[in-house]
């Protein structure tokens, strides 16, 4: 684009300043761009005509050339407003449908002319007539801004969107909300702060930012908003609650939870106020935040938090990567020995003789190199927790002796003859089944039973994927933090991808993979062409969960697709939405509901893959 335009502000292009007293325009209607070379500009429809195109008479200025000289015509009267395509070669297309001729807008229709795209709204989305609004386009600059700081300070930062209804039975009742609405704006204006950010999300709904604002402190002003009642108590509210971090850390996520929110409280005039329940519990341990979603998770903590209380040694099964060591933590963080040491070793990375020497130490001359007497863990550990990792590889006499301290509580160092007292707590893990080892006389069956006085197994993260986007968002934070890189998010198609991989390698192996995706894409986002090829070619099939309106049959990839990443991932993100389209009709609204992304977001992808209705 050769044409300079400032982005800085929303510019409030208008000819005149008609309104009436309640500070409703009627005469006129807007035009929003929210994408395209005037994103955050504001066009003034006034009664007659505004031509949109390349040739430089228009009113609407467009250097693109998807765009034509003369493409379409905006044509207000007698407050209606019509949009006609003028025979332009690309066409002009109305909440993603093409329009043959003219079609009559109306309040949210969003109009796609080239790259550009506008909302048209009959309430000025910049400062609703009198009312001071600003635009959803500059709400929505301002939230990535108050996230990237309360990411960076880790500080709260919640949303609030608030919508106005009418009592079932209520004559009149668009003269009802017209006539309420200033009065609704002036209220809130008056009960929030400064630094809050009020904003016109559509047609008599409003946008809230409240930065360094805690869940419960949005809740307590979201029920003096819903408690105000307005224009002889026909007109209602009701509002829908979302805060960073508990219900989500990006900008898109935290308007679309609360847009949730909003619509089950408008379902419910008993219920105004309706919070994000996405029942995620986050729990510190030591130095790391465990994120528990799914149910099997939130049993097994429970359980390690009961058994921490007892002296029982436990042991703790489950893949490699799932988190074993977390749990190790868990349990002596909730322990009466938690002021005490927390040891740990992993039994498989030293020699017999070098694992004996780190458990209980040895005399000065006990063997070839040791120079020194050497306290071992056992000892060091004093009162504490020793944490045995992997401990189905420790050899067959280290086995005898470990049994030998936990049934004397005494440890001997190597070359020593003297017995020392310990009171360790033992915790131990492995990823083998120790019943299988037992049974091949590979593990002491006596050493087993000791053990597992008490057993957590650990389900592997295949088994609770709804933990997933929790998971990645909370990596993405952390590497984002700690490279001192912008915040990034994810998108909705490198979401799914991620929900759809097996994960052998469990939480370990996501983090890995979020790493690497935060450090190579290009960009606030994260696409699917920055996740590895390895799971992009591992997924085999999309398919939703049975509902018949959601369901649109499968797509797969073959495992074995040998090729370049981004063309695996592109065939296979383009076989989804041409299968939601047909199973919608071509109804791109619907598909975009079924693919669980925005319509937007669908219309973007549907150009850029050339995708035409069959």
């Amino acid at each position: 684009m050769n044409q300079e335009v400032d982005r800085t502000l929303p510019k409030f292009i208008d000819k005149s300043s008609k309104g009436d007293d309640q500070g409703i325009v009627h005469e006129k209607s807007y035009l929003l761009a929210i994408s395209g070379p005037y994103a955050g500009t504001v066009f003034t429809l006034d009664d007659g005509s505004m031509v949109a195109g390349r040739e430089p008479g228009a009113e609407i200025l467009l250097n693109d050339t998807q765009v034509s000289r003369k493409h379409a015509e905006f044509v207000t009267a007698e407050g209606e407003t019509k949009i006609v395509d003028l025979n332009s070669t690309n066409g002009t297309f109305v909440n993603g449908d093409r329009v043959a001729l003219d079609c009559v807008l109306a309040e949210g229709d969003e109009i796609q002319l080239g790259v550009s795209v506008f909302r048209f709204s009959v309430i000025n989305p910049v400062d609703g007539g009198r009312l001071g609004l600003i635009s959803h386009g500059h709400f929505e600059n301002r939230l990535s801004e108050e996230l990237d700081r309360a990411h960076r300070y880790k500080r709260p930062l919640s949303l609030l969107m608030i919508g106005m209804n009418v009592k079932d039975g209520t004559e009149d009742q668009e003269s009802h909300l017209r006539h309420s609405y200033p009065k609704v704006v002036n209220y809130i204006r008056k009960i929030i702060r400064t630094m809050d950010l009020l904003a016109h999300y559509g047609k008599y709904e409003l946008e809230l930012l409240l930065p360094e604002t805690e869940k419960e402190e949005a809740l307590k002003l979201a029920e003096r908003i819903t408690g105000e009642r307005f224009f002889e108590k026909t007109v209602f509210l009701s509002v829908g609650l979302a805060s960073f971090p508990l219900d989500g850390t990006t900008r898109d996520t935290l308007i679309e939870k609360s847009r949730k929110a909003l619509r089950e409280a408008r379902q419910n005039p008993n219920e105004p106020i309706v919070q994000v329940r996405d029942n995620v519990r986050r729990i510190q341990v030591s130095d790391t935040e465990v994120i528990i979603k799914s149910e099997k998770m939130q049993q097994l903590f429970e359980l390690a938090e009961r058994i921490a209380k007892s002296t029982i040694t436990v042991l703790i099964q489950g893949e490699t990567g799932v988190g074993k060591e977390v749990i190790a933590e868990s349990i002596h963080g909730n322990s009466d020995r938690k002021s005490m040491p927390l040891v740990c070793i992993n039994c498989a990375a030293l020699t017999e003789t070098l694992l004996e020497s780190e458990l209980f130490g040895h005399e000065k001359g006990a063997f070839t190199g040791a120079d020194n007497l050497k306290i071992g863990l056992f000892e060091s550990a004093g009162s504490g927790t020793i944490f045995l990792d992997e401990v189905g590889e420790m050899p067959l006499k280290t086995q005898a002796k470990l049994l030998r301290v936990l049934q004397s509580k005494k440890i001997m160092r190597v070359g020593s003859n003297r017995e020392i007292d310990t009171d360790v707590r033992v915790v131990a893990a492995t990823n083998r089944k120790l019943e299988d080892l037992v049974a091949k006389s590979q593990f002491r069956e006596d050493l087993y039973y000791r053990l597992n006085a008490a057993t957590i197994t650990v389900p592997p993260l295949r088994e609770r994927k709804d933990e997933i986007p929790y998971l990645a968002q909370a990596f993405i934070e952390s590497v984002c933090h700690e490279n001192r890189i912008s915040m990034k998010e994810i998108s909705p198609d490198a979401m799914e991808m991620l929900s759809r991989y097996h994960w052998p390698g469990n939480i370990r192996e996501l983090k890995n993979t979020i790493e690497r995706a935060v450090i190579i894409a290009d960009g606030d986002t994260i696409y699917p062409e920055s996740i590895t090829n390895k799971l992009s070619t591992s997924i085999v099939e999309y398919a939703e969960p049975s509902n018949p309106e959601g369901s649109f049959g499968q797509t797969v990839v073959p495992a074995t697709a040998i090729g370049d990443m981004k063309e695996v991932v592109s065939s296979y993100e383009k076989n989804i939405i041409v299968q939601a389209l047909k199973r919608a009709n071509w109804n791109q609204t619907k598909a975009a509901d079924m693919l669980q992304i925005p319509r937007r977001t669908l219309v973007s992808k549907i150009k850029k893959y050339k995708i035409k209705r069959s």
